[in-house]
């Protein structure tokens, strides 16, 4: 299915500095969607600390990436990244921060405390493979969650999949109602739709996550 994209306020797409968010901006805009709608979202899995799983060329060319095609680039991370998440040891999983046209929010952080102490293992459950989930499923739900820009209108987030990663992703589907959307709720609706774009092929990217 391929939605209507003329119908969306605003188009999010993903982008790691692999060949998947490029490949699903370039669909968009051969596509026809309106460019000024669309902005980029990239997750820095390291947290805007030092290089630990993403190389040091990756912010660069995400950045160059947005000023290219003259896209606005909005940064989230989870505070000390993948190297505190992975240390974590009685104490709370580390606020989330996202950058928003108004400036930088931060959210979460209160939680109870427990212990990670556990290097990402090989594993449909986001549970084992904790870093995909951690680092950037919820860091981006609470992105768009925390953000008023985005009630009571059309969002249309965009990821690259590919199906050969593994048999769960491969029955992922193509297009279907965001985590975070509200539009059948009573209060703060939020209407947001999920499109994963199916990129062909192994990954490359420019980092190391």
């Amino acid at each position: 299915m391929s939605p209507d994209l003329a119908s969306y306020d605003s188009i999010i797409v993903a982008v790691s500095g692999s060949k998947d968010g490029t490949a699903c901006l370039l669909a968009l805009l051969e596509a026809g969607a309106p460019a000024e709608r669309i902005e980029l979202w990239h997750h820095d899995v390291d947290g805007e600390g030092g290089s630990f799983m993403d190389w040091p060329s990756t912010a660069p060319y995400v950045e160059a990436l947005a000023r290219d095609f003259g896209l606005p680039l909005y940064r989230s991370w989870r505070e000390g990244g993948f190297e505190r998440e992975m240390l974590r040891h009685e104490m709370p999983t580390a606020p989330v921060v996202f950058e928003t046209p108004q400036g930088r929010v931060v959210a979460g952080g209160q939680g109870p405390n427990g212990t990670r102490l556990r290097f990402p293992q090989i594993s449909a459950s986001l549970f084992v493979r904790w870093c995909s989930a951690s680092l950037k499923i919820d860091v981006a739900d609470r992105a768009l969650r925390g953000q008023d820009r985005f009630l009571n209108c059309r969002t249309l987030v965009v990821t690259g999949e590919r199906a050969e990663e593994s048999p769960a992703r491969a029955r992922y589907a193509t297009f279907e109602p965001h985590r975070t959307d509200t539009r059948n709720g009573t209060r703060r609706r939020r209407h947001v739709d999920h499109w994963g774009r199916y990129i062909s092929g192994s990954k490359q990217r420019s980092g190391r996550s």
